[in-house]
């Protein structure tokens, strides 16, 4: 009997990890689920917020912040550049918020009307400039806070399984190169 209970337990436990959303973001369209994606320094690159619900979607919330040496100040590290929000999300109901009593971004959105977002695709997504850095370099954006709701008792999960970003910035070969001789130079008149 305790057997079949235990067996039982651990079945209804698998389910529900099975159906779990996932939270992610995406470079150029592609989800990353927390895999390093290789940049080059002067890139441009589109990120965007990547959802797999388990539900219809008619909103969501998102908060995430950044870690490694992000170039210029982290709040500003799109440039300016617009937050796009794809149909069927109306940007008319989206908001784009830097919190800086936590040091995070917010971002989210609501369809009106009777459409929903079934998934799985990009919710939002904006260009990140990667700045010029001397050496091998990994910048993330992790998830602070994330919330995603169907329409009125359609559904609500806070806890999806959430996946950061991981950019290595490799340097162009050019740079490397400029190090190496500025190097040779350096122990040249060290040693003459």
């Amino acid at each position: 009997m305790t057997r079949v209970l235990l067996a039982l337990l651990l079945a209804a436990g698998l389910t529900a990890a099975a159906n779990a959303a996932v939270v992610t973001f995406s470079v150029d369209g592609v989800p990353t689920y927390g895999q390093p994606v290789e940049v080059r320094p002067s890139d441009w690159i589109e990120v965007g917020i990547w959802i797999e619900p388990d539900f219809p979607l008619e909103s969501f919330t998102v908060d995430f912040y950044a870690t490694g040496p992000w170039e210029p100040l982290p709040k500003d590290f799109w440039f300016g550049s617009p937050i796009v929000f794809p149909p069927p999300w109306d940007p008319e109901f989206a908001d784009v918020l830097w919190l800086e009593m936590w040091g995070v971004w917010e971002i989210g959105a609501f369809i009106p009307g009777t459409e929903l977002f079934e998934g799985p695709g990009v919710v939002a997504f904006f260009d990140v400039h990667i700045a010029d850095y001397p050496e091998s370099t990994i910048l993330n954006l992790e998830f602070d806070f994330i919330e995603l709701a169907g329409p009125t008792g359609g559904g609500y999960e806070d806890s999806p399984d959430a996946y950061p970003l991981v950019l290595h910035v490799t340097p162009e070969p050019a740079t490397i190169g400029l190090l190496m001789l500025g190097g040779l130079a350096v122990l040249r008149r060290r040693f003459a």
